[in-house]
């Protein structure tokens, strides 16, 4: 009886490393490293199953009273940005770990997530997908919470 194939991988030597984390050069093979911390994966993996789990919840709305406003964020030098897009429509209920909105700038998009640990609804949109470039402390939107 033979002993099993063993598949042949690429040798890298230490002169042909990159100083690029994500990127590794060898002998006419370009492999790229794809990873993100494991904390961050895991958090986002419980994000959506959690997404998953909790499509429909039921809430009575008449409870959601206090007006909690959320505003475009102070990213210094003076960046504007605007929205290009609203990941919930208005009357949506929202959780901790839900996308609102992915904000462009003229370097970066970014993404403003829930943090707080209840739920709400997000009333209203002040600002349209795709509309002008807004200064830091522009109000975004507005989410309802329940009063404590």
């Amino acid at each position: 009886m033979s002993p099993p194939l063993q598949p042949s991988l690429p040798q890298l030597r230490d002169s042909t490393r990159s100083s690029n984390p994500k990127e590794t050069n060898g002998e006419g093979i370009d492999l790229k490293l794809e990873h993100e911390n494991v904390d961050i994966y895991e958090s986002r993996k419980a994000i959506t199953k959690k997404e998953n789990e909790n499509k429909n919840i039921e809430i009575d709305r008449s409870e959601f009273t206090e007006e909690v406003p959320f505003a475009f964020p102070d990213l210094g030098d003076g960046n504007r940005g605007k929205i290009a897009k609203w990941h919930h429509e208005e009357g949506a209920v929202i959780q901790q770990g839900d996308t609102l909105c992915d904000i462009e700038t003229e370097m970066f998009t970014f993404s403003i997530d829930v943090d707080d640990e209840c739920l709400g609804i997000l009333e209203k949109h002040f600002q349209p997908e795709n509309g002008e470039f807004l200064d830091p402390g522009v109000t975004l939107g507005m989410i309802l919470h329940k009063p404590e």
